[in-house]
């Protein structure tokens, strides 16, 4: 994921001892097949990460560069869910 700012990196490195949720939107999917190609409308990808693998390079890099790539691990007891549609509301998760 890109960070662009000490305060996102430094949210980020607050939940080192715990989970977070990442959601991520598309507006629109395309499934292809062959020379077939099907659009699917918008799609939702949810994440949730237990750990940052790179943080203290992360802040070393972002302090030099201004921008850095942290990269994140999937919780091994909650895989990666993806479903199409808009995203949903927190009401509707709940």
């Amino acid at each position: 994921m890109g960070v662009d700012s000490a305060e996102a990196l430094a949210q980020l490195g607050d939940v080192r001892a715990g989970m977070f949720r990442l959601t991520a939107g598309y507006e629109g999917v395309l499934f292809t097949r062959g020379e077939h190609q099907i659009g699917l409308g918008p799609c939702t990808e949810i994440y949730t990460m237990d750990k940052i693998l790179n943080i203290k390079g992360a802040r070393r890099d972002l302090a030099e560069r201004g921008h850095v790539t942290v990269v994140l691990r999937i919780a091994e007891p909650f895989p990666a869910v993806r479903y199409l549609g808009p995203e949903r509301t927190r009401n509707a998760e709940e």
